[in-house]
């Protein structure tokens, strides 16, 4: 399957990346042909959640080739009924805001519905799991926040369907 991105016709960096407030899961993918192998990934954190040290350490992340690099990140779904929760998204919407100050372009957004559906986090992960190599998968720590940094990777990359699924299989 195709990338889910306008990919470049060159080899280049696909950089994903999960938010959180103190800590995000990363992914970088080398991206050649259109395909993408997981070169690295792992959680990126900062103790006091400084949305601008925190989109530093990112942009700054080691190519794992050289060449363009590409950033898709999960953009935060404000919802009516979780008004509690609205302060913490707001900080990850600066760090959104940070990456682009910091030069992280182009800086594609998705929305959490639209990649991963409402399917519980641990099925999510063991869906993800399948779809990667063996190689990559010794690259991925226990860290929801990296599986979810991957499973975006594969997902821009059409390597799942949207809640994890195969790219030959229908999500549920």
């Amino acid at each position: 399957m195709e990338p889910r991105y306008r990919a470049p016709s060159i080899p280049h960096v696909l950089c994903t990346v999960d938010p959180g407030k103190r800590a995000c899961g990363v992914a970088l993918w080398s991206v050649s042909d259109g395909k993408g192998i997981l070169s690295w990934s792992g959680l990126v954190a900062q103790r006091d959640g400084n949305a601008t040290k925190l989109a530093r350490q990112i942009v700054g992340l080691p190519l794992p080739v050289e060449g363009v690099r590409i950033y898709y990140i999960e953009d935060p779904q404000f919802y009516r009924s979780k008004r509690k929760a609205h302060a913490d998204l707001a900080s990850l919407k600066k760090l959104i805001h940070s990456l682009e100050y910091e030069g992280a372009r182009p800086l594609l957004k998705i929305k959490p519905v639209a990649w991963k559906g409402n399917v519980p986090k641990e099925v999510h992960h063991e869906r993800l799991k399948k779809e990667l190599s063996r190689s990559e998968l010794k690259l991925v720590p226990e860290d929801h926040n990296v599986w979810d940094a991957v499973g975006l990777g594969l997902y821009a990359l059409g390597r799942t369907q949207r809640g994890g699924a195969c790219a030959g299989r229908i999500a549920s």
